[in-house]
């Protein structure tokens, strides 16, 4: 074993502040905490004062204005970049019916509706495909999966 206290053990912060919290209580004094520069319920409005909340740091680099990004904070060029888009096209058949091909669509697409499967399953019979998700490589190769189980032809291939 070292002699050598590791840095973790010994914290004077800790310490310092759990004294003025002993302190605080013993004279009977509140401790006040400082209010957040800015609001939890707006994020924009975080990186545009500069301040710091829940969610943030200090350290943590502020976008760019003139970067276009999504809603969650990226640059869509990098995210297609570093997953590029794959869509889903499924052909139509003579074996499955209407109601199997609207049932596996609506279970293979997380989120699609009755109504939007419906509309896709009408695209199927008349143009002989349609493209019911686009997404990255894996997401769309899971959906492909669960397409085929009922014996439609399914075709994944990148965007153009």
């Amino acid at each position: 074993m070292s002699d050598v206290t590791p840095k973790s053990l010994s914290m004077p912060l800790k310490t310092v502040a759990y004294r003025d919290v002993a302190t605080a209580a013993t004279t009977r004094q509140h401790i006040t905490r400082p209010t957040p520069q800015s609001r939890v319920d707006d994020p924009d409005d975080r990186t545009r004062s500069g301040g710091t909340g829940p969610g943030t740091s200090p350290s943590s680099p502020t976008a760019d204005p003139s970067t276009p990004t999504d809603d969650q904070g990226f640059d869509p060029n990098i995210l297609r970049r570093l997953l590029p888009p794959y869509r889903v096209v499924v052909l139509n058949n003579d074996r499955n019916t209407f109601d199997e091909v609207i049932t596996i669509l609506m279970r293979a697409v997380a989120g699609m509706s009755r109504a939007t499967a419906e509309a896709h399953a009408n695209e199927i019979h008349q143009t002989g495909s349609t493209v019911p998700y686009g997404g990255p490589l894996e997401r769309a190769e899971a959906v492909a999966v669960v397409i085929r189980t009922i014996g439609i032809l399914v075709r994944v291939e990148p965007e153009a």
